[in-house]
């Protein structure tokens, strides 16, 4: 048995310690599709809203419960189930507030029932106080009574009216149907505008759950699951539709599309470029797939790298990442055909430079996508030279054997270029196609500047049933958040 040679343990404990890097690097990798990464982190307005968010809470869950039957949501016998689905809500894992129809005309009833506290209370004590100076100054007990009775009856010939007044409809509680209708209804029997937030129309309520601040993309996932799932279970008159819609919503069908899509996507990716690498004849069969092996570890070590360092994964570094693979696959390519290492070398540099230009951006996602680019490409390159370029220059691995006799020419050896006719065709060609492609050059960047720019953050989640059930709450509502 062959001892290991120095060489041996070497390449051993590299790949020990590559296979450590990217274990350890690839379970700390997190996913964020949140709509911070869209927008411009030098703006003063993103700056408002996170400063906004730190106050009242991130963008809310909206929870739209509609029923076909008006005010079949507001009846009496409904409002406790319908409290007790908000209850629910606020108390759920990184929610910080809920706002919800029900919990606001509870909130009123108790005020409402504070202030006639106070005021039979303070009739009590205009009552004690009046019998209290009448035993000061030595009345008898009935004058006393008399006295209390005067200060009672005083009080109820300012304050009574008042209080009738402002409450023609009786107890200010959730079981008095006449409270509720008075409170949310006008006269012509439509809700009143400034309860359209949480109660839209007649057959519809909305409950806002707004999660905390800076919520990451697996506590959001968590939080919508906990919403939904609370929704479901709770007691709502029958034939009643549940739609849990917003932001959170939508980050959330973003992380599952993803997590599920973005495999498919990579490893379709993979299987075209292994394809083209393997049936074209460009190399010894068992050496085709060489290039792609050594992208794909320099793809995993570029986002092991981002994991170690605790960077999120953003969807436009994780839409791009089958572009790694096919950039990726340049440079051990080239060092498999022997090229010079310096070209491969400069090359790469150019193409990495470029990417890496991107992190002056000031979208967060376009910088990601720029830095993991150029990063990737670093990878890729620094891996062909250690592994492809060695391979390739071994002394060991057999040349094939020439099917020729006749000794072949440098020039015979370089493949046929698409360009060799333009070297054979006259100067007055050459100046004319050139001066054409100038041409077209010019005139795609006048059209750059009238070219329509779309920016709506929605169409990146077109095609998810979330956002199905955000046009259908937005038609409701009557907003668009």
């Amino acid at each position: 048995m062959r001892r290991p040679s120095r060489r041996d343990l070497v390449a051993g404990v590299a790949g020990l310690l590559v296979a450590v890097f990217l274990a350890g690097g690839l379970a700390q990798v997190r996913v964020e599709t949140g709509v911070d990464s869209f927008l411009p982190s030098n703006d003063p307005s993103l700056a408002q809203l996170n400063q906004l968010g730190q106050s009242f809470g991130g963008d809310p869950i909206v929870v739209l419960l509609e029923n076909p039957q008006p005010r079949a949501l507001l009846q009496t016998n409904q409002l406790p189930g319908v409290l007790d689905l908000e209850k629910k809500l606020g108390d759920a894992p990184d929610t910080a507030a809920v706002y919800g129809p029900v919990g606001t005309l509870n909130n009123i009833a108790g005020q409402a029932q504070l202030v006639v506290a106070e005021l039979l209370g303070r009739r009590d004590g205009l009552a004690n106080a009046a019998k209290q100076a009448a035993q000061k100054q030595g009345a008898s007990q009935a004058d006393v009574d008399a006295a209390g009775a005067r200060a009672q009856a005083e009080f109820d010939n300012r304050y009574a009216p008042t209080i009738i007044q402002a409450m023609p409809i009786g107890l200010p509680t959730l079981k008095n149907p006449r409270f509720v209708e008075n409170v949310v209804f006008d006269s012509t029997g439509e809700v009143k505008p400034r309860w359209h937030y949480v109660i839209p129309n007649a057959n519809s309520l909305a409950i806002l759950v707004r999660p905390r601040a800076g919520l990451d993309q697996a506590g959001t996932q968590a939080l919508v699951g906990n919403v939904e799932q609370a929704v479901h279970a709770a007691a709502l008159p029958p034939g009643t539709r549940m739609t849990v819609s917003g932001v959170p919503t939508i980050v959330a069908g973003l992380g599952q599309s993803v997590d599920t899509q973005i495999p498919i996507i990579g490893a379709i990716a993979v299987a075209a470029i292994g394809l083209v690498l393997f049936l074209v004849p460009w190399t010894r069969r068992r050496r085709r797939l060489l290039p792609l092996a050594v992208t794909l570890l320099a793809t995993g070590m570029t986002v092991a790298g981002l994991g170690w360092i605790g960077h999120p994964l953003s969807l436009g570094v994780l839409a791009f990442l089958p572009v790694l693979l096919g950039l990726g696959s340049y440079y051990p390519t080239y060092f498999a055909q022997r090229a010079r290492s310096r070209v491969v070398f400069v090359v790469a540099a150019g193409s990495a430079c470029s990417f890496a230009t991107l992190a002056l951006a000031p979208l967060a996602f376009v910088r990601d996508l720029g830095v993991t680019l150029a990063v990737g490409i670093a990878f890729a390159v620094g891996l062909g030279a250690l592994l492809v370029r060695r391979s390739a220059e071994d002394p060991t691995v057999p040349e094939p054997r020439p099917t020729m006799t006749a000794p072949r020419t440098e020039a015979a050896d370089r493949p046929p270029s698409l360009f060799a006719p333009l070297a054979t065709a006259t100067r007055r060609v050459r100046l004319g196609l050139g001066a054409g492609v100038v041409i077209l050059a010019l005139g795609g960047w006048a059209l750059l500047a009238v070219m329509p720019l779309q920016t709506n953050i929605q169409d990146l989640a077109r095609g998810l049933s979330a956002m199905d059930d955000a046009d259908h709450v937005q038609e409701v509502i009557g907003t668009n958040g």
